[in-house]
């Protein structure tokens, strides 16, 4: 979707309840997005905004210009319009991690994984600019450099997990979100709300999920949601 230019921000931030209403109106399916990432599907961009990147990335755009982002440190902002354009990504790493959280996500980059892992800060569910950059390496990646997804142990996390399976490629696999790194860290865990519990319920069986079933279900029964920047690893 091309993007949409609101002009006055003022004036956006007047119109924004009625353009969330409508979008949820003609796409059914986002009716359960939180509003940011539905505005984010809509692309109406009054700012220009950026996927964050670490590590030995290189991307071709459409144009043949190749963009070596491993120079940079410890991350680099990628203009997600920009990222649109991306034709080709090369990854010289050991894996590919996708991080749901900003503060995860820099402390990656200051513990030195982008030495060996190409990074990508998802900030939230997945972006259009950001399902762009990730399908090209999810088409060509050797399978032993696996993808892999790291978010909170909830509803959002799986949520993510699930959108990226969809949307992207089945290649994405889980990281550290399992029965096991709940137990580790159980003691900073948080309580469902009857919202997230819900939720949980209805991506319990989901086509996509089935392989984090258990993980689901051990959420449920304790009744408990436990935030990335909890784990350390």
């Amino acid at each position: 979707m091309a993007a949409w230019n609101p002009g006055n921000s003022k004036r956006f931030e007047d119109l924004k309840p009625a353009v969330v209403r409508l979008a949820r109106l003609g796409r059914p399916g986002w009716k359960r997005l939180p509003e940011d990432d539905l505005l984010r599907e809509l692309n109406p961009a009054a700012n220009p905004s950026y996927l964050l990147l670490a590590g030995p990335w290189k991307l071709v755009d459409t144009a043949g210009q190749v963009l070596s982002l491993g120079e940079f440190s410890p991350s680099v902002g990628l203009p997600a319009v920009q990222a649109m354009h991306v034709e080709r990504v090369l990854v010289h790493a050991e894996r590919v991690v996708c991080v749901e959280n900003l503060t995860t996500f820099h402390t990656l980059t200051r513990e030195g994984w982008a030495q060996t892992t190409a990074l990508l800060c998802l900030a939230g569910n997945p972006s259009p600019a950001c399902r762009r950059l990730l399908a090209c390496p999810a088409q060509s990646l050797p399978a032993h450099i696996p993808l892999y997804a790291w978010a909170d142990l909830d509803y959002g996390g799986f949520n993510i997990l699930e959108q990226l399976r969809r949307e992207v490629s089945e290649r994405f696999e889980p990281y550290h979100m399992d029965v096991n790194t709940l137990d580790r860290f159980a003691q900073f865990a948080r309580p469902l709300t009857s919202t997230d519990r819900r939720n949980l319920e209805r991506l319990a069986n989901h086509a996509h999920l089935k392989d984090v079933h258990a993980v689901i279900q051990s959420l449920l029964k304790r009744g408990l949601k436990l935030e990335q920047e909890a784990i350390v690893v």
